[in-house]
């Protein structure tokens, strides 16, 4: 028959393992997750700023033809473009294209900090996961040493139970 103390001790130390290698894996799972998360955030950074790079190209390409579709009409009324009333409309015209082009690109590099933001938050917490992973393991490990050694202080090892009491 089996001592139910050794069987016992047995379990202790099985199940301290059991809890510390959970714990760990644990840890790692969610690690990674946080980890694809960030390469997500991350990727999602360079397509926010590509795609503002497209539309910023795009709308360039749109209104070239304004100021150029601008300096017809003003050729065929006889207009001077470099002077006077023309030139003023055709500079603030200019302005106003670079601005709004301007405020494309903002757009997309804004997006891209958030989702560069996200993605540091996510490997930040992909460590934490980790840590805490490992704590936990150590964690379980100590309180089965602590369970085991007070199982052996109460079997006449030294214990109170083996003094005759």
């Amino acid at each position: 028959m089996c001592d139910p103390v050794r069987a016992g001790t047995a379990l202790l130390v099985a199940s301290s393992g059991a809890q510390a290698y959970a714990s760990l894996r644990q840890g790692q799972a969610q690690g990674r997750a946080y980890d694809y998360n960030a390469a997500v955030a991350r990727m999602n950074a360079g397509q926010a700023r590509a795609d503002a790079a497209f539309e910023e190209g795009r709308f360039r390409d749109q209104t070239d033809s304004v100021l150029l579709d601008q300096a017809a009409t003003f050729g065929k009324g006889g207009v001077r473009l470099d002077q006077g009333t023309a030139l003023e409309l055709a500079g603030r015209t200019a302005y106003e294209i670079e601005t709004d082009a301007l405020l494309i690109r903002q757009r997309g590099d804004r997006e891209a900090t958030a989702y560069l933001n996200d993605a540091t938050l996510q490997t930040r917490a992909a460590k934490a996961a980790r840590d805490q992973g490992r704590m936990g393991a150590a964690v379980a490990l100590l309180n089965g040493a602590m369970q085991w050694k007070g199982l052996t202080n109460n079997t006449g090892k030294g214990g109170a139970a083996g003094k005759g009491g």
